[in-house]
């Protein structure tokens, strides 16, 4: 999977030629198209950065104004000769414009880049006064960059949750220097363990998504097993301890490494690297809290492959954490990817239905299964009270994929009782379509032989 991020030089409209519709400039057409070429679908997608929008969007207004106040003034002299009327105040065109410009970034299905999160201001003040890259550095003014550092510290934080190649088209010259370059590209890998490229044309990209473009083909992959056990202590007391199974994925038959295994194998590894922060964060607390406790607190993971074929892998990781009491806390983190890519696969990526749809097949299929447990008193029993009002979207559903068909499972403690443990709810072609629906519930045109066992 390859990210491309847009600078706002690389993006700015000279002149709005119709300023009845959003537009973006020939730039970003010629790299989304790049992005959605044949050879490069489920692996290059165009992030436009938030900051970027609401400025292409203040650039419009502010041509629309001027428009305004220039023909409104004409229009006053020569108001004995004919009658003139806006069809928008300049308050009112700002509203519809960002109505048309929403609509567009839907339809055609763009992502953007959210804003860096508040915790990174404190960064970007800190960059800012050491005169560090992207601002101009010491021979240049500290406080000039900084809608760039905003774009690059919201790209760290984007590129923490999705692991990738990354690219950065910019025409800033703090981002073509070599030693600035440099100094980026170290930081971007240190913070969020990727890689990033600096380009200031669209040739350049297009050379590097060639490069890019073939696909791994790879159906299935073998998986070894690495086992980390470490402790933390505190003053010779052992306050926690780990034994981890870690999954490795290899290609079959294959000399190279993939570059989809290499994205897989690291977004894995920031897993495990995420949990054992958590722990290292709380290490403070717990000294306060393991006070009176015979045993040192623990945290296990095992992994099981759930799915491995028709390019596709399901792992679901089991957590076991104890912190005291009676019992610990189980807990399942479960990654789906497709081996082609390397990309982690969303519910809509594997279900034949629009996301609203997927919500309500969801929840008719949990009422279902509380009526068979009301009825016949079976285990594991789902608290009748439980509902799936609470959710938006489908987005929000934890799932799973196996032979039988998508599961969409609840938490400990979220559906049922403690002794229940976890509650999945099938979704399947012989349930689906038992009850009248005509198509296919999974998208598996691509996949055809992915055989269902309940099929």
């Amino acid at each position: 999977m390859i990210y491309i991020s847009l600078d706002t030089n690389f993006l700015n409209v000279s002149k709005y030629k119709n300023l009845e519709k959003f537009e973006l400039n020939s730039n970003f057409y010629e790299m989304y198209d790049l992005s959605k070429n044949k050879a490069c679908i489920d692996k290059c997608e165009v992030l436009l950065p938030e900051l970027v929008y609401r400025e292409l969007l203040q650039h419009e207004m502010e041509a629309y104004r001027k428009v305004y106040d220039t023909v409104r003034q004409y229009a006053m002299q020569l108001k004995d000769l004919f009658s003139f009327n806006f069809r928008y105040t300049p308050e009112e065109y700002e509203i519809e414009l960002r109505r048309r410009a929403d609509q567009y970034l839907t339809e055609e299905k763009i992502e953007t880049l959210p804003v860096c999160k508040d915790s990174q201001f404190t960064n970007i003040l800190e960059t800012s006064i050491k005169k560090l890259p992207p601002f101009e550095g010491v021979k240049g003014k500290a406080d000039k960059g900084f809608k760039d550092a905003v774009i690059w510290f919201s790209l760290i934080d984007y590129a923490k949750e999705h692991p990738a190649d990354y690219i950065f088209v910019t025409e800033d010259n703090i981002f073509q220097d070599y030693e600035n370059k440099k100094w980026l590209y170290n930081f971007f890998e240190e913070n969020t363990g990727q890689k990033i490229t600096f380009y200031k044309c669209t040739e350049e990209v297009r050379q590097n998504i060639i490069e890019f473009s073939e696909e791994s083909g790879l159906r299935e992959v073998e998986i070894a097993v690495q086992e980390k056990e470490w402790e933390i202590y505190d003053n010779d007391r052992v306050m926690i301890n780990t034994v981890w199974t870690l999954p490795v994925v290899k290609a079959v038959d294959l000399d190279k490494e993939p570059r989809a295994l290499k994205y897989i194998n690291s977004c894995i590894r920031n897993y495990y690297e995420d949990v054992k922060d958590e722990w290292i964060d709380w290490k403070q607390e717990l000294g306060k809290m393991i006070d009176g406790e015979k045993e040192p607190y623990s945290d296990g993971i095992g992994f099981e492959i759930l799915l491995n074929q028709a390019s596709i892998l399901c792992i679901r990781f089991s957590r076991y954490r104890y912190t005291g009491g009676w019992h610990g806390l189980p807990i399942w983190n479960i990654m789906t990817f497709d081996l082609s890519t390397g990309r982690q696969l969303e519910l809509k990526d594997v279900m034949n239905l629009p996301e609203d749809r997927i919500l309500e097949l969801a929840a008719r299929r949990l009422k279902e299964e509380q009526a068979i447990c009301k009825n016949t008193n079976r285990s594991p029993y789902i608290m009748e009270d439980f509902t799936l009002e609470y959710y938006h979207n489908s987005r929000e559903l934890k799932w799973f994929v196996d032979p039988e068909g998508v599961h969409i499972y609840f938490d400990v403690y979220e559906a049922a009782s403690y002794s229940e443990g976890f509650i999945d709810i099938l979704l399947s072609d012989r349930i689906y379509k038992k009850q009248g629906e005509g198509k296919s519930l999974l998208k598996l045109e691509k996949r055809k032989e992915l055989e269902y066992a309940i099929r």
